[in-house]
């Protein structure tokens, strides 16, 4: 019997990673089964809680700091002018069609010194995979689709524009 409900569990699948000054960041998807089929039905993926796990670089040696994301899925870590953001992509799921996201996803800024949350930018299923800062804005690339999205953390407003014209242009294809 299947469970569902996951009391306590070890960070896997270790993906994003980020180094600053004092510490190394490292982002676990958590990806506990992909997807498969059982007598004839297709089960969706589980996921655990995505991770980053903060270590102290004076210290490799004490066990890191863990921090469970609000999003699913944490494909990349970034710093910026001392902000640091984790680009959670959402569940990715695949059916006869192709790739699709299965559950929201978004940034999730980490506090550099703790590794604690800070806030959230909710992305929906954009697929959020990596990020950039340039211009004055954290640029957002998507797993599934052929879209760039800029943030802007001075009230202007996001900007998105598509690399490709076709319906789905991107890794997946």
């Amino acid at each position: 019997q299947d469970e569902a409900q996951v009391q306590s569990f070890v960070p896997r699948s270790p993906q994003a990673l980020a180094v600053t000054e004092d510490a190394i960041f490292v982002g676990f998807v958590s990806l506990l089964a992909t997807s498969r089929l059982r007598q004839g039905e297709r089960l969706p993926s589980v996921f655990l809680p995505g991770v980053v796990a903060r270590f102290d670089r004076a210290q490799l040696d004490v066990p890191p700091q863990l921090t469970e994301l609000p999003f699913l899925n944490p494909q990349y870590i970034l710093q910026n002018e001392g902000r640091l953001f984790a680009v959670c992509s959402g569940v990715v799921e695949f059916d006869d069609d192709g790739p699709f996201i299965d559950s929201d996803g978004g940034l999730v800024e980490l506090d550099p010194q703790t590794g604690a949350v800070l806030d959230t930018i909710p992305l929906g299923r954009f697929g959020a995979s990596h990020g950039v800062w340039s211009a004055g804005r954290l640029w957002v690339s998507s797993l599934i689709r052929a879209d760039v999205q800029g943030l802007a953390f001075d009230g202007r407003p996001p900007v998105t524009f598509a690399l490709g014209d076709g319906e789905l242009d991107s890794i997946f294809r």
